[in-house]
């Protein structure tokens, strides 16, 4: 290899280190298990996610009205630690999830598909985040009515944005692993997205939270 193509490959190399990350938006996504809210159900959470670079607070209401089929909307506040200075940005998103696999005697596990949309805007963020992705979960008793429902899912992540002057497309994988502890309180939540490793200039975000069916 001639110094000159070493040269250009470094310069490459620095010239993406520097540009802005236009994966700092996330798809907010169900903080949940693949089980769907029964129909004619609703459910109402919220929940700190924080990662060494970010830290914001999250609300979701969740709908259905057809059975194994249920629908969110999220909205809420974060702030971001970015190249040129922090940021505060608001983020809504809605999804949609359907059940495809039935916990039942036969078979423990619950599987379902997602898709979903994400916007994160402020002063010098805008971005638009689509995401399919896929979720796994299984219920275990832990006697009386409690429950700890462990899950795993995966989207593909799709962002088109603008972030401190830099347009940007970017393609992601992104993982999650997570645990709904249900009470009959509120189903608390702990979920570990596991990010590409330029979404939000780190590896992971840790999601805490609540749901509360009503």
């Amino acid at each position: 290899m001639t110094l000159r193509m070493l040269s250009v490959r470094a310069v490459l190399a620095v010239s993406l280190a520097l540009l802005p990350r236009v994966s700092a938006a996330q798809v907010f996504g169900q903080y949940a298990s693949a089980e769907p809210v029964a129909v004619n159900g609703r459910m109402f959470g919220v929940y700190l996610h924080t990662s060494d670079t970010v830290l914001g607070a999250m609300g979701q209401l969740r709908l259905s009205i057809y059975p194994g089929v249920d629908f969110g909307f999220q909205g809420g506040l974060a702030r971001l630690n970015l190249d040129r200075g922090d940021r505060t940005t608001v983020r809504f998103g809605t999804d949609v999830k359907a059940e495809i696999v039935h916990a039942g005697e036969a078979n423990p596990f619950a599987a379902a598909i997602d898709g979903a949309i994400g916007v994160e805007t402020s002063d010098e963020v805008s971005v638009l985040t689509l995401a399919p992705g896929a979720v796994v979960s299984r219920s275990y008793a832990l006697g009386g009515s409690s429950h700890v429902v462990p899950y795993a899912g995966a989207q593909l992540a799709f962002a088109r944005g603008s972030v401190q002057g830099s347009d940007r497309n970017d393609f992601s994988l992104r993982g999650r692993l997570g645990a709904e502890l249900d009470t009959p309180a509120a189903r608390f939540v702990f979920e570990l997205q596991i990010l590409p490793r330029d979404d939000l200039d780190g590896n992971y975000q840790v999601v805490v939270g609540a749901n509360l069916p009503f």
